[in-house]
């Protein structure tokens, strides 16, 4: 259930920002980024989590110090 209300809300959204605390991302978001990457959504990590395969995909890394001044 909580998969599903994820895949909705990514469907929805213009961009999707993932917190990689400590460079990590779990399986489940991995998954969820897998699907981002689908619907085209530009993506954006906290920070680099050092798996090219994942960080490749990235639009850009924003810290979550900087996350109001990009939102603005």
């Amino acid at each position: 259930m909580l998969f599903d209300i994820c895949v909705i809300k990514i469907g929805g959204a213009d961009a999707v920002y993932i917190i990689t605390p400590q460079r990590y991302m779990g399986t489940s978001c991995k998954f969820e980024l897998g699907y981002a990457i689908a619907k085209e959504k530009p993506i954006y990590f906290s920070e680099p989590t050092n798996d090219i395969g994942l960080d490749c995909y990235v639009t850009k890394f924003i810290s979550t110090d900087s996350l109001e001044l990009f939102c603005n």
